[in-house]
């Protein structure tokens, strides 16, 4: 049964009067629940102890409605007390990372001209595989010899090179 719910759970529930959930029994304040296993997990750790960390998705009508950090733990026996932190925009956000950097990797794999990146150190933090094709050294050789690029670089072109990274 719900002694408290804050006002912070009325907004990410979008519950106008978040008092009318007090009272209820966790199934019925939150019918998503019952097809998850958290209304179990949740009674176990009221009786038992113990803790709960874990990112939980919910979903309406088969989308998805948010995605949620959820920590639970026993304060007192018989009680549970659960937070609820709403990370469904850093979801998002790292879900287009990676999707950039799928097509920025597609890109440069697919790219005839060869391309390192490199780092302020020097050292080569990746690179695409024309480099193989063209210069015959597998990446694994370049990163285990971090000169192996500077000996790729033109002799009139390495007073650039050698001015660009003595300025950083």
């Amino acid at each position: 049964i719900l002694k408290e719910v804050n006002e912070a759970a009325g907004r990410m529930l979008k519950c106008d009067d978040m008092y009318q959930l007090k009272g209820k029994r966790i199934e019925d304040a939150f019918p998503g629940l019952i097809q998850t296993d958290l209304p179990e997990k949740y009674k176990s750790i009221a009786k038992e102890g113990g803790g709960l960390h874990r990112e939980q998705t919910y979903y309406h009508d088969e989308k998805i409605q948010g995605i949620y950090e959820v920590h639970a733990f026993q304060p007192e026996e018989n009680q549970i007390a659960v937070f609820f932190m709403d990370i469904s925009g850093r979801k998002k956000a790292e879900e287009a990372v990676r999707t950039s950097e799928e097509k920025l990797r597609s890109f440069l794999d697919n790219v005839d001209d060869m391309v390192y990146l490199i780092g302020l150190d020097q050292s080569i933090s990746g690179m695409n595989r024309s480099i193989e094709k063209v210069t015959g050294f597998l990446q694994e050789e370049y990163k285990n010899d971090p000169e192996l690029w500077v000996s790729m670089i033109h002799p009139s072109d390495k007073p650039q090179i050698d001015a660009f990274f003595a300025s950083e």
